[in-house]
């Protein structure tokens, strides 16, 4: 899929025109923050109605007992639904003297709807799947990157081919970790396999994609599936929003 066409970034007019309608509607944003104070860290996701009297580059926020226990100047990744399509944005959740707000110094993102939030991410961005099974006794463990997450499964690449040890339709644990997020453990099974090709230094490179489907997946995975995700999101969106 085109990335142009799965994210783009809205210019300020077209920004405050949505936020706008979407303050006087009172459509809920979603919050994902980290705590890093705790170890390992936490990820937590709460809702959170914007107030009528927003902006002034303030978009002031109704309280909850949620997040009032967040610290002053904690950045979240935000995200709302407006006319079925998903906007994204990055910010710091502030406190003055009366309420909680949002500065709105950032840059919103549209992102194509989805029913299962998915994204793909370019190599370069940082984050690591350990395949690993068990055959004959002897354990085996191969490295790759993420190059696409949903709650229904994920791509990767490797950079050494999977078929002498694992075939289509074969069950395995995979593993996922994330920057500094502890390793999240999965069962998942093998339902896609290509061999691509990438340009580094103006040499070509051989490797090899692989599609799992999660198995069974649990409330609870399906919130690291998420955690990850986003955090994925957070640093992708930190690139693009450099260009």
């Amino acid at each position: 899929m085109d990335r142009k066409k799965e994210i783009s970034k809205l210019s300020e007019s077209e920004k405050n025109r949505i936020l706008s309608e979407f303050i006087k509607n009172q459509i809920t944003f979603r919050v994902n923050f980290y705590d890093k104070s705790h170890l390992p860290e936490t990820h937590s996701i709460f809702d959170v109605k914007p107030l009528f009297n927003s902006f002034d580059k303030k978009i002031y926020l109704k309280q909850d007992d949620f997040s009032l226990e967040i610290k002053v100047s904690t950045e979240v990744m935000v995200q709302f639904h407006w006319n079925n399509e998903l906007y994204l944005f990055k910010t710091l959740l502030m406190r003055d003297t009366t309420s909680l707000y949002f500065d709105t110094q950032f840059d919103l993102h549209h992102i194509q709807r989805r029913d299962n939030f998915r994204m793909s991410y370019p190599e370069s961005i940082q984050s690591s799947v350990d395949i690993f099974f068990i055959e004959n006794d002897k354990k085996f463990i191969f490295k790759g990157k993420i190059v696409d997450l949903s709650l229904t499964g994920l791509k990767a690449i490797f950079n050494e081919p999977l078929e002498d040890h694992l075939k289509i339709a074969r069950t395995t644990n995979i593993k996922l970790s994330v920057f500094s997020m502890n390793k999240r453990e999965f069962q998942a099974e093998l339902v896609h396999k290509e061999r691509v090709t990438s340009n580094k230094f103006s040499v070509n490179e051989e490797k090899f994609q692989y599609g799992f489907k999660f198995i069974n997946i649990s409330l609870e995975q399906e919130k690291s599936i998420l955690s990850c995700n986003m955090e994925l999101y957070r640093n992708f969106l930190s690139k693009v929003s450099t260009n």
